[in-house]
């Protein structure tokens, strides 16, 4: 039986490799599939000030994250393997693992890049070279179609029709904050099959030992009336609107009714906190869409009117996923998306400012080159994303930026007045959030309205 690693380090780069093994398995389907993930390690300085559950935890989220793409290509054409992750130096674990796996090859993807730049840059592919007896096979990225490099027979990882049934959640306290959520959600263009509930958290009265009989009736009987107001609110437009009253903390209760009701969405309001309370503390719509398995619309500032969707689409599956979120909608031809893809530069590192004038500026042609290329996939990515919108009946523009992700976001959902600004959510821990933050946690505390889709 034929062993192959494939090392995938989460870029869009990466795809090739992952997609020309999958064309090897319809040629040899005994060809036994091993994918690797290798995260860096922490500094010292930043181990020094971090538990190692939490070093473990912020590895293990990223190299998960990292293997999503090559997971759904796989899955999607029924071929089984086997992941491992590692942390350590890319090459030496990549080497490392197919001597211990026992692999007749390691196929790579890399960039095509001159000559040039492949001597400044020292790439991990290069290194996996020098550390190896096993045969490595490199597969170069090429700005033509995927699908049509490498063969992948029709119908795998191909734009699909999204079927899903709507299941709402409401998260109601009484508050303004959340009737406001639920008038903005009642603005979206829902199929009629959608099916919702609302939910309302009841603490124990327990905090309160010193209430007599009758108040601690009256609080209960407040929870029921909060509860019987959000059913009737939503019976407006779905009749057969539901509502249930549960005893636990806010976002236990959210997170908890969400799995029972199989929610597609739940929808929450945002008392937001000043910054320190909210480092200390959070808050309850910042847990739950930190934490929700389904997406998450989270409403700042309530609007009279949805019309206007701007969507970040990048490369990541989340995007993706956000994409099926709207395309399982039922527009009307009043409402709109917007497709947005900012694309972050590739800067020249200071460090070269100690080489020769005639390489400096050779490197800053070929930085500019990458930054043109990368441009272009952009702007063909948003065209097959506008496309496959147009096809479910949304009227669709399609802008790409250059720039800081959640600044242009920002930008543009402000030029094109947008009501609701739609993430992929890619999924964090909390030494991550601590240290670089998120465009999904930026938006949040910026954007009137924000759907995250995990």
């Amino acid at each position: 039986m034929s062993r192959v690693l494939v090392p995938s380090d989460g870029s869009a780069n990466a795809q090739y490799g992952v997609r020309y093994v999958v064309n090897e398995f319809m040629k040899n389907p005994q060809l036994k599939i091993h994918v690797l993930n290798v995260q860096p390690p922490f500094s010292k300085d930043v181990s020094r000030f971090t538990s190692k559950q939490a070093r473990m935890e912020f590895h293990h989220v990223q190299a998960e994250k990292a293997l999503a793409p090559v997971r759904q290509v796989l899955e999607s054409a029924g071929i089984a393997y086997t992941v491992h992750t590692e942390v350590g130096d890319a090459a030496d674990c990549i080497a490392d693992a197919a001597r211990r796996l026992r692999c007749d090859r390691i196929v790579m993807s890399t960039a095509r890049k001159s000559s040039l730049v492949r001597l400044v840059e020292n790439s991990v592919t290069n290194q996996v070279l020098e550390r190896t007896t096993v045969p490595v096979q490199a597969i170069a990225g090429s700005s033509a179609s995927t699908l049509e490099r490498v063969g992948i027979p029709a119908g795998v990882g191909a734009g699909l029709i999204v079927n899903m049934q709507h299941r709402i959640l409401f998260a109601s306290d009484g508050s303004r904050s959340a009737e406001g959520s639920m008038a903005t959600a009642l603005e979206f263009p829902w199929p009629t099959s959608a099916k919702v509930r609302a939910v309302v958290a009841s603490t124990s009265v327990n905090w309160l030992p010193t209430a007599s009989e009758h108040t601690r009736s009256a609080i209960e009987d407040s929870f029921e009336a909060t509860a019987a107001t959000a059913r009737s609110t939503l019976a407006q437009r779905w009749p057969d609107a539901e509502a249930v009253v549960i005893d636990a903390p806010p976002a236990e209760a959210i997170l908890a009714e969400a799995l029972r009701f199989d929610a597609s969405l739940i929808v929450l309001g945002w008392r937001g906190h000043g910054a320190f309370r909210r480092l200390l503390v959070g808050s309850v719509s910042r847990n739950i869409s930190e934490n929700a398995l389904c997406p998450v619309l989270v409403v700042r500032n309530p609007v009279n009117s949805v019309r206007c969707f701007v969507v970040g689409f990048d490369d990541c599956p989340n995007a993706g996923r956000a994409l099926d979120f709207l395309v399982s909608l039922a527009p009307t031809s009043d409402y709109r998306v917007i497709l947005v893809n900012v694309v972050e530069p590739v800067m020249v590192p200071a460090s070269l400012g100690r080489l020769p004038k005639t390489l400096r500026t050779q490197i800053r042609r070929e930085v500019a080159a990458i930054n043109l290329e990368r441009q272009r996939d952009a702007h063909a990515r948003v065209a097959d994303g506008a496309a496959q919108l147009a096809r479910a009946g949304w009227q669709v523009e399609t802008e790409v930026l250059v720039g800081a992700p959640l600044a242009g976001l920002l930008k543009a959902f402000a030029q094109h007045r947008g009501d609701v600004l739609v993430l992929g959510a890619r999924a964090t821990s909390g030494v991550k959030r601590l240290l670089l933050g998120s465009v999904a946690n930026g938006a949040l505390n910026n954007a009137p309205v924000v759907l995250l889709v995990p």
